[in-house]
């Protein structure tokens, strides 16, 4: 536990050094690794991955990617936050912002944000909770339930495309199988 949790202080060190390197673009998608080894040479353990999503945005994208990445987590989690004040009794919602919390704080100690599957299930999760009472509503529309197909089998298929043709859920984004 100790060396691991050595390697991830070591990590999101790195991530720093390579905002305060390229603090406006970042070091480029994917690009952590190669960064830290020229913004920290060191002989401790290089990772593709900071170990930490919200310092691999800001290493990665910079400035320019990172704050509105950023920005936009926490006005959910505020959005989400003011439901829960104002007392909703659905646990629909409260469920969905606990497991969007949980996602939340582990994306802070892991590249989860590395698997789309990840990053898209943590923004439902987040929509689901801060979504007004109203939304979430059953409806009887049948014209909903249309569109509400067609936006998921163009994300299916859009999914499928970017990876290759073969839906690997369990790969980062440019893994190979």
């Amino acid at each position: 536990i100790g060396t691991n949790a050595q390697h991830r202080l070591d990590f999101w060190n790195d991530a720093w050094n390579n905002l305060r390197h390229w603090p406006l673009s970042g070091t480029g998608f994917h690009g952590f690794g190669a960064g830290s080894r020229l913004t920290t040479p060191h002989e401790a353990a290089y990772s593709a991955y900071a170990h930490n999503g919200f310092l691999q945005v800001l290493s990665d994208g910079g400035l320019l990617f990172g704050l509105p990445v950023l920005c936009a987590v926490a006005l959910a989690l505020v959005a989400a936050g003011r439901l829960v004040r104002q007392g909703s009794s659905d646990p629909t919602r409260l469920l969905a912002l606990v497991a969007a919390v949980c996602l939340l704080l582990h994306v802070g100690m892991d590249f989860d944000w590395a698997y789309p599957a990840l990053v898209a299930l943590t923004a439902l999760l987040l929509a689901v909770g801060a979504a007004p009472e109203r939304a979430l509503a059953p409806s009887r529309s049948r014209g909903r339930l249309a569109v509400a197909v067609v936006v998921l089998s163009l994300v299916g298929v859009s999914a499928v495309v970017a990876w290759g043709g073969i839906l690997h859920v369990n790969l980062p984004i440019g893994g190979s199988s």
